[in-house]
């Protein structure tokens, strides 16, 4: 609306679909946290090889999904890498979780990624974890899954001190 009152309409060109894409993806978020709630809980520091490191359990509860419930893979980002040490090299989900069962973890570690200053000053979503759900249909869909905003601070910390355990500060000082 104008100051005078009126109206004008402005088209909206959008050739690579980016507003249409935005608006899938958001309406795919809202499903999944409708079927399922997925989050990093229990994330506290632990030593690991004498170097300081974040873990925690990754955490699935039922919601209105019907069926059985898997996280498929998970990536991690620039300054951390993500080890599940309860999972079997070679299987098909880090974890499941039938329908019948309330909720299912596995445990997590949140290891040092790239150790370089570069990777620690220009990393701009270090704690947007992806990960494939499938949330009892049968379709592998990305799903964000990121620690509470409090525990950040502390867990890039972490992985900074663990990279000068290790070594492998490139010039970084933590």
């Amino acid at each position: 609306m104008l100051a005078d009152g009126s109206t004008r309409t402005a088209a909206v060109i959008d050739d690579d679909a980016t507003l249409a894409t935005i608006h899938a993806l958001a309406c795919q978020r809202q499903m999944i946290t409708q079927q399922v709630t997925i989050a990093f809980v229990d994330v506290r520091r632990t030593e690991l090889d004498g170097r300081p490191i974040t873990i925690a359990r990754l955490q699935v509860q039922h919601a209105a999904a019907l069926g059985m419930v898997r996280v498929l893979s998970a990536s991690g980002t620039i300054p951390f890498t993500l080890q599940f040490p309860e999972v079997r090299d070679g299987a098909a989900a880090l974890l499941e979780q039938s329908a019948g069962t309330p909720s299912a973890s596995t445990a997590l570690r949140f290891t040092e990624g790239r150790c370089d200053a570069h990777a620690f000053a220009e990393a701009k979503q270090p704690f947007r974890f992806v990960l494939l759900a499938d949330v009892g249909d049968g379709m592998p869909r990305p799903y964000v899954v990121e620690p509470d905003p409090a525990l950040q601070p502390e867990m890039l910390s972490t992985a900074a001190q663990g990279c000068a355990a290790l070594g492998e500060t490139g010039g970084f000082d933590p």
